[in-house]
């Protein structure tokens, strides 16, 4: 894996993530944001808040990923969100969607 920022491969990656009409495919999805994360890595020490906090929230995305309880529950967006809604875990482990990166009320309301 190169250090070298690549756009295309942003592009591809996102192309890539799009699961049938409406959804994204998480791995692809995170794929992406490697790159990103890169780009902000690149830009300096003005970013590099931006490119720590970016870190966190796929470390947690690729820990569910890993989990063989959930796993299957994270492929896709979609699976995460109705996961995420029924079992309430956001609650449970203590943190907020919004430190996932993802805005939608966990209470299912």
């Amino acid at each position: 894996m190169s250090n070298k920022f690549d756009i295309k491969l942003v592009h591809d990656c996102c192309l890539n993530s799009l699961h049938e009409d409406d959804d994204v495919r998480m791995q692809e999805y995170l794929d992406s944001y490697e790159e990103l994360d890169k780009f902000c890595s690149l830009m300096g020490v003005v970013f590099g808040f931006v490119s720590k906090d970016l870190r966190a929230k796929m470390e947690i995305l690729y820990e569910f990923l890993k989990n063989q309880e959930t796993a299957a529950n994270f492929e896709t967006v979609k699976q995460m969100i109705q996961y995420e809604k029924e079992n309430l875990s956001c609650w449970q482990r203590k943190v907020t969607l919004q430190e996932v990166g993802h805005c939608f009320d966990c209470t299912g309301d």
